[in-house]
């Protein structure tokens, strides 16, 4: 407060009368560069804008400004009357339309990678229906054998998964110019997918394990 500064050698010494916060005037996307806010008969500007904060209707509060302005000056003209979320939906508009394409891409691969996790998980348990009723026909009880498919399914999903987590961990780093206040390592996204594919893949052993092991053994093994 209270020091001299210029910008460029041609321009006049100003002196400091009060410091502001940043603000995102050229883009929500840019980092705010150094700005300096001058009197209006200092700049020779031949427009000016003008922001209001109220709560009534925006209709309402520009034509009460365009009748202040006309009472003011007649020969003063009041146009692009815009509200902030006006301005906002403007300046995002192109990485809305990004967004939700990557949403959309992402969102069938996702379901893709359900799909086949299920599908892959469930033929390796298919695949073992017949050690299943092998070990229930030697006495195993069935809480015991579900207990066994799904440890195993749940550790070959949990290596995966670790093994996803590694790869998205590095892989994020390069999105971080695509996303706009939302850290690439997002730990509630990563967590959320985890535990969506690892229940997809539980589910995906529990089923045919259960159906196997309602089937009687000897009835099974007898048409072997």
């Amino acid at each position: 407060m209270g020091k001299r500064c210029r910008y460029g050698d041609a321009n006049p010494w100003l002196t400091i009368v009060g410091v502001v916060g940043d603000v995102r005037q050229m883009s929500l996307e840019a980092t705010p560069p150094m700005q300096i806010y001058r009197p209006l008969w200092q700049t020779g500007a031949n427009s000016v804008s003008v922001v209001a904060r109220t709560s009534l209707a925006p209709d309402r509060l520009a034509s009460d400004m365009r009748a202040m302005v006309r009472n003011l000056d007649a020969a003063v003209a009041l146009a692009d009357v815009r509200t902030m979320s006006q301005l906002v939906s403007a300046d995002i508009e192109e990485r809305r339309f990004q967004t939700l394409l990557l949403t959309a891409f992402g969102g069938v691969a996702l379901l893709l990678s359900l799909v086949g996790l299920y599908a892959l998980m469930a033929y390796s348990v298919q695949q073992r229906i017949p050690e299943i009723e092998i070990r229930m026909a030697l006495g195993a009880q069935r809480s015991n054998v579900m207990r066994l498919v799904l440890k195993q399914g749940s550790m070959l999903a949990l290596t995966g998964i670790a093994l996803g987590f590694a790869c998205a961990w590095v892989l994020t780093r390069s999105m971080a110019s695509l996303l706009f206040e939302v850290k690439p390592t997002d730990a509630l996204t990563f967590f959320g997918a985890a535990i969506l594919f690892c229940g997809v893949a539980l589910a995906a052993c529990y089923v045919p394990a259960r159906r196997a092991t309602r089937v009687d053994p000897m009835v099974s093994l007898r048409y072997k």
